[in-house]
């Protein structure tokens, strides 16, 4: 008899704990969906997914920030604040790009380049380029384009304005010629857009846009820096028939004329940034 009673009591433990536990466990499921349906969904938090051209892109925009800075925490760090302005600056882009219109004058445009220019490069898909002239060196007694050269790239049609239609950014690379410059020079590529850019080594952190490129008959979207850079290295800095011989017959050859222009407020544009 002793036995069966501890079987007995056995059995009856072992089915009445899992149904404790059940209650136990609906509970503290319906408490917590009463505590979710609770939360305001202003505070749904939803992660950012990033895709590979943003994440080359937001590389790509801090090579260039510590370049330009270097270890000087303070500069940049003023720099940065200064670049949150965005609504100031949007309109200042605006006003500016209204006056260029009817002037054609890009020396305002230039310094506001120069004082924002990662605010430029970071909303690049609120702008437009803007055809202004053709990019050809300064020619030298002993270097110069040839007269058929010069005759095609007078009668080209002038390209139309490019708008981009995001922030990607494709490459960032020094060119050949900096090594042999006052200044340190980079490329920044976006498809078959470039901006030439002249970082200074005096310690004050200027970055100028020098020349803003389209290369809008270009075969490829995928133009080589290398290629480009050589040519102005022999071209402008050794002053070599070899560099303008370069220009015309691998660089123009595969990307067509090269067309210098700027960049405004993209025309239309009713969202700010």
């Amino acid at each position: 008899m002793k036995i069966k009673n501890k079987w007995f009591l056995a059995l009856t433990i072992a089915t009445t704990i899992p149904a404790g536990f059940s209650l136990i466990a609906c509970s503290t499921t319906e408490n917590n969906n009463n505590l979710q349906n609770n939360i305001p969904k202003e505070f749904d938090f939803i992660p950012a997914l990033q895709s590979n051209q943003e994440i080359n892109t937001n590389s790509i925009i801090n090579k260039l920030i510590n370049i330009v800075f270097k270890n000087n925490e303070v500069k940049k760090t003023q720099f940065l604040e200064t670049q949150k302005q965005k609504e100031q600056l949007t309109n200042k882009l605006k006003e500016l790009s209204i006056e260029f219109n009817e002037t054609q004058n890009t020396d305002k445009l230039n310094d506001f380049y120069t004082q924002n220019w990662l605010f430029i490069i970071k909303n690049i898909d609120k702008l437009q380029w803007t055809f202004t002239n053709w990019w050809i060196f300064p020619e030298f007694e002993n270097a110069k384009y040839s007269q058929q050269f010069l005759e095609k790239i007078a009668d080209a049609d002038n390209p139309e304005n490019l708008k981009f239609d995001n922030n990607n950014w494709n490459q960032l690379q020094e060119g050949d010629e900096s090594r042999e410059s006052s200044d340190d020079v980079f490329y920044l590529r976006k498809d078959n857009f470039l901006i030439r850019i002249y970082i200074s080594r005096e310690g004050d952190n200027k970055v100028i846009f020098k020349n803003i490129i389209y290369f809008f008959k270009s075969r490829t979207k995928n133009i080589s820096i290398k290629l480009i850079s050589d040519s102005v290295h022999n071209a402008l800095i050794h002053k070599q028939q070899i560099g303008f011989d370069s220009f015309e017959n691998d660089v123009v050859s595969d990307y067509g004329f090269g067309s210098l222009g700027v960049l405004l407020w993209k025309e239309n544009n009713e969202q700010d940034i």
